[in-house]
């Protein structure tokens, strides 16, 4: 999920493209990652390309309204740190916490930081 966060603040700073390489396992990881984000319906992208070059690339990739609200409940670092202690605490990796729970854990831990809850 630290991936996951990663991708989505880049893309809510705005950029035009993204490029990997399909040789290294780190950014084949990356690729990974954008397509089930995009499944999730988090980013879309204008173009997507495969190269001989053996690399791919994301033309205009932006977040989406569900993007853009998850990434308002981590882009906090301290939120981010916190919510991934809660889960630790309970004996869990990030990897194995769905989505949706670590989004819950996020916003409850935000909305306390704020004094809503």
């Amino acid at each position: 999920m630290d991936k996951v966060r990663e991708i989505l603040v880049d893309l809510g700073k705005g950029v035009e493209s993204l490029e990997y390489s399909q040789i290294d396992e780190n950014e084949k990881n990356y690729i990974y990652h954008m397509q089930i984000l995009k499944e999730a319906g988090l980013i879309t992208w204008k173009h997507f390309n495969e190269y001989q070059t053996q690399t791919t690339s994301f033309d205009e990739p932006r977040l989406t309204w569900i993007g853009n609200d998850y990434l308002d409940n981590i882009s906090n670092d301290t939120i981010w740190k916190k919510t991934k202690d809660i889960i630790r605490s309970k004996g869990f990796e990030l990897s194995e916490v769905p989505f949706s729970i670590i989004k819950e854990i996020a916003k409850t831990k935000l909305k306390q930081s704020i004094g809503i809850d």
